[in-house]
């Protein structure tokens, strides 16, 4: 699952920038997603004015585009199909000029919408699971959910910081992702 939205994971933070600009599209990328209306993250850039978030089918059909938003996050509006692979760039808007990211040669920020049979199975096991945040953690992470695996894992460490095995999967995790954290 995760291999259809890998790609150079270092390079994944966001593109190089025009004359040294840049800012980091953080989420989803390179993960699944549970939600068929993900919401999608990234840095501020210095002096940016607005940004407009733009997802893209895997065909390069654009499937969402955000309006100017002031802000750092958006939630698609309208449902996205399940069990597909899209990709997303942020464009923002800054003393006229118009800076993207990720910017090639960085790879494209992809994530997949998990299919419906594999979202109720997650769904139920939250419910079964509430109280196991390495359980969770790990279904997560089997599933391709990295940011909510990491987020469970790292709930878990918490509760139970000499947990070697808890390390372990979050370290595991973070390496997937191409986490330096």
């Amino acid at each position: 699952l995760l291999a259809s939205v890998s790609g150079g994971a270092e390079t994944l933070r966001g593109g190089g920038g025009r004359q040294g600009v840049s800012f980091p599209v953080l989420s989803p990328v390179g993960t699944a997603v549970i939600t068929d209306r993900p919401t999608f993250r990234w840095r501020a850039l210095s002096g940016a004015s607005s940004y407009v978030v733009n997802v893209y089918d895997r065909d390069f059909r654009k499937v969402a585009a955000s309006a100017p938003q002031a802000g750092t996050e958006w939630t698609v509006a309208r449902p996205l199909g399940r069990g597909q692979v899209y990709s997303w760039h942020v464009v923002a808007s800054r003393e006229g000029q118009e800076v993207t990211s990720p910017e090639q040669p960085a790879p494209e920020a992809k994530f997949v919408v998990l299919d419906d049979a594999r979202a109720e199975e997650l769904s139920r096991a939250r419910q079964v699971y509430k109280d196991s945040h390495l359980t969770l953690g790990t279904l997560y992470a089997r599933a391709g959910l990295l940011d909510e695996a990491e987020s469970e894992l790292q709930a878990a460490l918490r509760e139970h910081p000499r947990s070697r095995v808890a390390r372990g999967l979050l370290r595991s995790v973070r390496a997937l992702r191409g986490s330096k954290r």
